[in-house]
């Protein structure tokens, strides 16, 4: 990130040394050490919060792509779904069916008598 090498690290760590002494370079040490491990986390978790937010927005992109599809699938084949004009159809079929067969039943079935009145066999 900075392209500080080894020997810029020993140098820098050496001029500290001989700045502060050896008790304070161990507290400025562990004090640094610190924040560089809060600032590691939190741009851990920033990092965490933008992936999270990246896979949410994909799966409702993917839900709503496969919402927009099932309607679609809906779409094409419900139509001629209705329940009440499926009814009516068949009813009608039922009527008509029925009023066939009577129909076609009723000369062979029925003979005539002498006083012009029909009956069943």
């Amino acid at each position: 990130m900075f392209d500080v090498g080894f020997t810029e690290l020993v140098l820098i760590g050496l001029v500290a040394l001989l700045v502060l002494g050896p008790t304070k370079m161990m507290e400025v040490a562990r004090f640094s050490g610190r924040w560089a491990g809060r600032l590691r986390r939190q741009f851990q978790e920033v990092k965490d919060d933008i992936d999270r937010e990246l896979q949410l927005e994909d799966m409702r992109r993917r839900l709503a792509d496969e919402e927009r599809a099932l309607r679609d699938n809906l779409d094409v084949k419900l139509p001629s779904i209705n329940p009440i004009a499926d009814v009516q159809v068949a009813v009608s079929e039922a009527t008509r069916s029925a009023s066939e067969s009577l129909t076609a039943d009723s000369p062979a079935a029925t003979t005539s008598n002498e006083t012009g009145k029909e009956k069943m066999l």
